[in-house]
């Protein structure tokens, strides 16, 4: 029998299906289009700075100065991590390697525990539920009401590992997490492809109803960078190297993110609109025109992605 993990979900009423899963609320909102997703990518992207890159989520509620600083953006920052290497090794199946191995491997492929990134909200904060419980990637993960252990390959045993860690890291590092503020007005799903190029998904001006305009944001390429890294940093643990090739184990990482990336976003994302963003040398060389949305693919519709 599985146990509910405390995220901060379960607040004693129904919901919809489409009910925000962190405390914050999904506002009614306009679809950002495609000419409306150009300018603002214009206005709101810079570049990657030089050294270690930080993660973020690709939450819309980063302000600018915390964005700029962390141009990773991919579901549940480095904690989102975790998730696919539990996931990618369940599906090979191996299960000789410890949660410390793999939880040891995401951290430095991060960059030392200093430069691990997670966040977490006002809405958890307010109700004391800890570290991480905030976002939402991590909440819909340990959540087996929706579904969490199928559409995320985690189990419980697993998320409770990865909250204490998440605790833990906080106490010691409290600046590895951010917390964001206010409900979620995300318009739009942008999935960036840059080398030199990330996007800031909120500013404060300009919105429909002068809310913030707030947009989700994947960084694929630096995604793509990292994964390869954290593939090879798990394939050094002899449990791993033992069981599988650094291909398969690509492949299986690769196909469990889209999962979960496909989960999320179509959980906090119901029928945004998704567009796909290339940025060469500082210039937007193509935002697609409307590809679909999260709410419509399934768990192997690489359309999206």
């Amino acid at each position: 029998m599985t146990s509910r993990i405390e995220t901060g979900i379960d607040d004693g009423h129904e919901h919809d299906d489409h009910a925000p899963v962190e405390g914050a609320a999904i506002a009614k909102k306009v679809a950002m289009l495609r000419p409306e997703a150009d300018a603002f990518v214009e206005r709101n992207q810079f570049e990657i700075p030089e050294g270690q890159i930080e993660s973020r989520c690709v939450d819309g509620r980063y302000e600018a100065a915390a964005a700029r600083k962390a141009p990773l953006s991919v579901p549940g920052a480095d904690a989102g991590y975790v998730l696919v290497a539990f996931a990618a090794l369940r599906e090979l199946g191996i299960h000789d390697a410890s949660e410390q191995d793999v939880w040891s491997a995401v951290v430095r492929a991060a960059g030392g525990p200093s430069n691990f990134r997670f966040h977490t909200d006002t809405h958890a904060n307010h109700d004391h539920k800890g570290a991480g419980r905030g976002c939402g990637h991590l909440a819909l993960a340990a959540n087996q009401e929706k579904g969490g252990f199928e559409k995320y390959g985690v189990s419980d045993r697993e998320m409770e590992f990865l909250f204490r860690q998440l605790d833990e890291l906080a106490d010691w590092h409290p600046r590895n997490q951010v917390v964001l503020d206010g409900d979620h007005l995300e318009r739009a799903v942008l999935v960036v492809e840059s080398e030199t190029h990330g996007v800031v998904p909120m500013e404060h001006a300009g919105s429909p109803g002068g809310r913030p305009n707030q947009v989700f944001v994947f960084q694929k390429t630096l995604h793509e960078n990292r994964m390869g890294e954290l593939c090879s940093i798990l394939m050094s643990i002899p449990a791993v190297s033992r069981a599988t090739t650094p291909e398969r184990l690509a492949a299986a990482m690769d196909e469990v993110f889209n999962k979960q990336l496909s989960a999320t976003l179509g959980e906090l994302a119901p029928g945004d609109p998704v567009h796909q963003i290339s940025i060469v040398r500082g210039k937007v060389a193509g935002v697609s025109d409307f590809v679909g949305t999260y709410e419509d693919a399934d768990d192997t519709d690489e359309a999206f992605l």
